[in-house]
């Protein structure tokens, strides 16, 4: 039996101390509770995908999670300054190491382009004439 499924957990930045580590993407789904989405790797453990690690992996890999699949990533050891508390605090850093799939992007960064845009004649015409009656 594969103990993954029962030994894995979220990565947190207490588990990076002993250096950064390289995961592969084995699922993607939603987590209901926060609001956000978790990313399953191949060791078993998890990852909440925050608004600010998606952004990264968006402009990765593309905005579909279906792209995001068998892609490796870094997790590393981060710091940020709370002003609230005027403490340094612990986080985890992400970095994207596979390359993008075709059909995600084309080149880093830029969505692909439709076949054809519509022009703007195409948008605005239809079959109800303008006719103004302001009396």
């Amino acid at each position: 039996m594969d103990m993954r499924k029962f030994s894995g957990g979220i990565i947190k930045p207490e588990d990076l101390h002993d250096g950064p580590r390289r995961e592969k993407i084995v699922a993607v789904s939603e987590n209901e509770r926060y609001g956000c989405a978790v990313l399953e790797f191949e060791s078993g453990d998890q990852l909440y995908c925050w608004n600010n690690y998606a952004r990264i992996l968006s402009k990765a890999w593309g905005y579909d999670s279906v792209f995001w699949i068998d892609q490796e990533l870094e997790t590393k050891l981060g710091h940020y300054h709370d002003r609230k508390t005027d403490t340094e605090k612990e986080t985890i850093d992400i970095v994207p190491i596979s390359p993008a799939k075709p059909g995600a992007f084309d080149g880093p960064g830029k969505a692909i382009a439709p076949a054809r845009a519509a022009t703007l004649r195409e948008i605005i015409d239809d079959d109800i004439p303008f006719a103004p009656e302001w009396r």
